[in-house]
């Protein structure tokens, strides 16, 4: 084996520990041997260089079983914290939230900010604020509504933050690791990674005066489509009774809305289930009804009402920060990258 093969098998060899400890229960040496494969000789090395870079903290002694008493260890959940932040338009108004997480996926510090005019500016000052009172934020993930391609903000529904070079301003601003998203892509794979029923998913957003997004996961993986189109409900023919624009002022065309572009989704993409999140008034049993006159009873898929669809979209864009650390990009449950 050569050198560079070593030391790529020394970082995935790492990273197993550092998964297994990662969930959150303190361990032995042997049961984190038992759990990563490793030799106990490979799990004493490992713990030493984290023990001394201050990843992993000493925890004392269990109760003796009979022999000697063992040492546990456990994460420092502190030792590395990311950085969420959901960008969405709700009417004309921009919602503006983040998280702050470690590494047992606990909750340090949130807040919402409501804009009526978004800038760069806002975001950047927001970011610095956040930096100057909290430590040890390693990455920083944006979820962001329109098209990203290549880190170019090219279209997002909300006035003055667009046509911007987004990802260039963060990394050249920030040592932290940057990492974008489109709002309903992480919020399908929040909603993938919240349940272990379905491998084809949709998560379908109508916000009160723009266009629909569409988050695809097929087979388990997250559809872009060449240049990130994929999920752009704007070029769907839906044929509508009147322009989108004033349906989405009264609740039928809403609905009317909202029910043909549920049919074009499961006519395209045929998933087995579809979240579907809006802020406004509907009657969900009436869209169905309108779609089981399309199609027959069995062509349904499940449907699920989002409440909320920001908190699929922390659960999505905090995985796609995890995995940003990680040398092979996949975790244990899943892999939808």
């Amino acid at each position: 084996m050569n050198e560079s093969q070593t030391r790529y098998l020394r970082i995935m060899n790492k990273e197993k520990v550092l998964n297994a400890l990662m969930k959150g229960e303190r361990c032995t040496k042997a049961e984190l041997a038992h759990e990563t494969g490793l030799s106990l000789g490979s799990i004493n090395t490992i713990l030493g260089e984290f023990i001394e870079s201050h990843e992993v903290l000493e925890c004392g002694f269990n109760e003796s079983t009979g022999g000697r008493k063992s040492k546990s260890y456990e994460i420092n959940a502190n030792y590395s914290k990311t950085l969420c932040i959901s960008i969405f338009r709700n009417s004309k108004r921009t919602h503006v939230v983040y998280r702050v997480y470690n590494l047992k996926n606990e909750i340090l510090d949130e807040q919402e900010t409501i804009k009526q005019k978004m800038s760069m500016e806002f975001l950047l000052q927001l970011i610095d604020n956040i930096l100057d009172k909290v430590r040890f934020i390693k990455v920083i993930g944006i979820s962001v509504p329109g098209i990203l391609k290549n880190g170019f903000l090219m279209t997002t529904g909300i006035d003055h933050f667009v046509d911007i070079d987004i990802y260039n301003i963060l990394t050249t601003r920030y040592s932290q690791k940057i990492v974008m998203g489109n709002d309903v892509n992480t919020a399908a794979i929040g909603l993938y990674l919240s349940q272990d029923q379905y491998e084809n998913i949709c998560v379908l957003y109508q916000p009160a005066t723009s266009f629909a997004g569409i988050g695809i996961i097929v087979d388990g993986k997250l559809l872009n489509g060449f240049n990130n189109l994929a999920g752009e409900a704007q070029y769907l023919p839906l044929n509508l009774t009147h322009d989108w624009r004033t349906m989405l002022t009264y609740q039928e065309g809403q609905q009317e809305l909202i029910a043909k572009t549920l049919q074009s989704i499961i006519a395209m993409m045929n998933p087995e289930a579809i979240g579907v999140g809006c802020f406004m008034e509907i009657n969900f049993d009436e869209i169905i009804s309108y779609l089981k006159g399309v199609f027959h009873n069995n062509e349904l898929p499940k449907f699920i009402q989002i409440e909320s669809i920001v908190d699929d979209i922390f659960v999505g864009l905090h995985y796609i920060c995890r995995e940003s650390m990680k040398t092979n990009l996949t975790i244990i449950k899943k892999n939808i990258l």
